[in-house]
């Protein structure tokens, strides 16, 4: 299923179920939430289609076939993923983490099951059903803490990127997958990319009226924008943000633009990335943004909102943070980074018109990721995390 919170959990599952003699592992499945499949029109049951998300054929065999708990076992720590949070420990550990983010810089009402308290939960002690949770950047972690969380039990663990990333491609191979992607149409010109739901905290609009803005002024570029169709309304969601463009603009980024709705397979997706040159992620609320880390560790430049949980992970030379405003809904309990448009149309300009910009963020950003943030580097330390609570 093409949903962050599974990508996580496979990646994680494929490096702890080679861990076996540190880790003893069972996984029980959680049912994609009814309230996003029915907003889709996806059933809820098996969005992916057999999707695959990870590159290696033997680690995807590892995590299907990775055995259930039987009736009478009992583990040290339960390690929940699941959606919206509810905060009562398992019944089958001595302790139990559970994984969340705080998007907003807080814990949104929509993302707690009702009648649980989270400053409760995180003030008891492990031995008395206390949960410690587990998160992926410092933004989010600050999020928890506004929303009440104990601070030694909110813990940051990043996300990460397979290897085969970083592998640089020729330039051959680079024009043989920009011609499957865009055609000759977009020959010569600096492809921009965009991957993701399409919601409201991904800032389509603002990007799409940035892009705008700089073909107005000449930029050679297309855009390349990867929805998720078979769980979000990122098409319906996208045109939307078109149609708001007014018919002038539309039109103009249409015909400077591709638009990929399906589900790719680990592969297929690295190879898209591979294929562009910039990543634009001026996201107004993350809880990590991991398209954005892939887009470095394959050698794009990025250009991140300041301030979020980006900063966690992407820098000079192979990054340019956008200026953004830090502003609270005090009504609705939660904070937003605003994306400064005039400066993401001239990071888009400088982008498209400097080429040696390209140059060294593909020669930086995947040295940097891979000496990081792999998913074996991050999953032991998690599992370093999960041994401090027993």
């Amino acid at each position: 299923m093409p949903h962050s919170y599974a990508l996580v959990n496979m990646q994680q599952l494929a490096v702890l179920s080679t861990m076996s003699q540190s880790v003893d592992l069972r996984f029980i499945e959680v049912p994609f939430p009814a309230k996003i499949a029915s907003t889709s029109g996806s059933s809820g049951t098996s969005a992916g289609g057999g999707l695959v998300l990870l590159s290696d054929p033997q680690a995807h065999s590892r995590v299907m076939t990775l055995p259930p708990p039987a009736d009478d076992e009992r583990f040290d720590v339960a390690l929940r993923l699941d959606h919206p949070l509810h905060f009562e420990p398992s019944p089958r550990a001595k302790r139990t983490a559970i994984f969340g983010t705080a998007e907003f810089g807080f814990l949104t009402p929509e993302n707690i099951t009702p009648g649980h308290d989270l400053a409760k939960a995180t003030a008891a002690s492990r031995d008395l059903g206390g949960i410690d949770i587990i998160t992926p950047s410092a933004w989010s972690k600050q999020g928890f803490l506004r929303s009440g969380a104990k601070s030694d039990r909110v813990h940051v663990v990043p996300h990460g990127i397979e290897p085969t990333w970083c592998e640089s491609i020729s330039d051959d191979e680079r024009s043989a997958a920009r011609r499957r992607l865009v055609g000759d149409a977009a020959a010569g010109k600096v492809l921009f990319l965009h991957a993701s739901s399409m919601t409201l905290n991904k800032n389509v609009s603002l990007m799409l009226r940035a892009f705008a803005a700089a073909l107005e002024e000449g930029i050679s570029a297309h855009l390349v924008l990867k929805g998720a169709d078979s769980i979000y309304p990122s098409r319906s969601a996208l045109d939307y943000e078109l149609a708001m463009l007014g018919a002038k603009r539309d039109a103009l980024v249409r015909r400077n633009m591709t638009y990929l709705g399906d589900d790719l397979h680990a592969s297929a997706m690295r190879d898209l990335f591979r294929a562009c040159d910039v990543y634009i992620a001026a996201s107004r609320a993350e809880g990590f943004n991991l398209p954005a880390l892939e887009a470095a560790a394959a050698g794009l430049l990025v250009l991140h909102t300041k301030g979020g949980p980006t900063e966690d992970f992407l820098k000079s030379p192979f990054a340019m943070a956008i200026n953004a405003k830090l502003t609270r809904n005090a009504t609705a309990d939660r904070f937003t980074l605003e994306a400064d448009e005039q400066h993401l149309k001239q990071l888009l300009s400088r982008s498209a018109k400097e080429p040696g910009l390209l140059r060294t963020a593909r020669a930086a950003g995947p040295g940097f990721v891979r000496e990081r943030f792999t998913w074996e580097i991050v999953t032991r330390r998690l599992v370093e995390v999960l041994q401090t609570l027993r």
